[in-house]
């Protein structure tokens, strides 16, 4: 590497706390080029006069030729050295840029995720109200209390059984606190894909299209994009279609965005609380 060649490579280093890495080849260059421009020195401080000259150079090659080749050798060793700590930097700067492109792409995707699902909340307008966790839904079972109607569900969830459990009870047995309950342990375990308590004192809730059009909304934050592209899909290429009898609409709306998901997407299983349907 020449000198010219080694000044153009510092002069691509633009930040100065990239030179870091850069450091220690750099003054190794500086102490070969320094001992190089000694040995020079020493090798021109010959006596005056054409004989002496002549001796002196004819002794000289055989006096500094070791020394030279010896230089020579660190010099193409330094030289080796800042290209490889050049190449590192290059290396960590394509890295940074990368890894840079890789967050303002996941930032763009969320955006544009975002962007859709506020499309979605306004051609679907969910009952937010009906979820699980608003502040009307019932409170969940008191500690230590309805334990064996939560063990049986639990162990539901962990089977291979039905993929329908029906929690059948009394007016006031405590179904709904069950179902909270249930709701709030899946939810910690990022299990709960959607979840609708219908309640007499929310007439909007007893309404079977606006409980299919709050279930899809839910689905569409967890579920990877193809259900929320078909969903979206859906609703754009039908704008009646949420006006449809309710089991059409758990065609285009469930059931078809359902099924364009891979199954190797589901790497576990997710459930649907749903209370108080007696009551639609």
């Amino acid at each position: 590497m020449t000198s010219a060649a080694i000044c153009n490579a510092l002069k691509d280093v633009k930040d100065e706390s990239k030179l870091n890495g850069l450091r220690a080849p750099i003054d190794e260059l500086k102490r070969v080029l320094e001992d190089t421009r000694s040995c020079v020195v020493r090798a021109r401080a010959h006596p005056p006069g054409f004989i002496s000259k002549c001796k002196q150079v004819l002794t000289g090659v055989g006096k500094y030729d070791a020394e030279v080749q010896q230089l020579g050798a660190r010099l193409d060793s330094a030289a080796q050295r800042f290209d490889i700590a050049i190449n590192m930097q290059e290396i960590e700067l394509l890295a940074t840029l990368a890894d840079w492109s890789q967050k303002q792409q996941q930032r763009l995707d969320e955006i544009n995720r975002n962007a859709r699902l506020d499309r979605l909340r306004q051609l679907l307008q969910p009952l937010h109200d009906a979820r699980f966790d608003a502040e009307a839904a019932p409170r969940p079972c008191v500690k230590d209390t309805c334990t064996d109607a939560l063990q049986r569900i639990d162990t539901w969830i962990s089977s291979d059984a039905p993929s329908g459990f029906w929690l059948i009870g009394p007016l006031g047995a405590g179904k709904s606190t069950i179902a909270r309950s249930v709701s709030d342990a899946l939810s910690e375990k990022k299990r709960l894909l959607a979840s609708f308590f219908v309640s007499v004192s929310h007439a909007e809730s007893s309404d079977p299209k606006r409980i299919v059009h709050s279930l899809a909304f839910q689905m569409a934050q967890i579920l990877p994009r193809e259900f929320h592209d078909t969903l979206h899909d859906a609703l754009q290429n039908q704008p009646d279609i949420v006006s449809r009898p309710v089991r059409e609409q758990i065609r285009h709306l469930l059931a078809s965005p359902l099924q364009a998901i891979p199954l190797m997407a589901f790497l576990t299983s997710f459930v649907v609380v749903l209370d108080g349907l007696d009551q639609c």
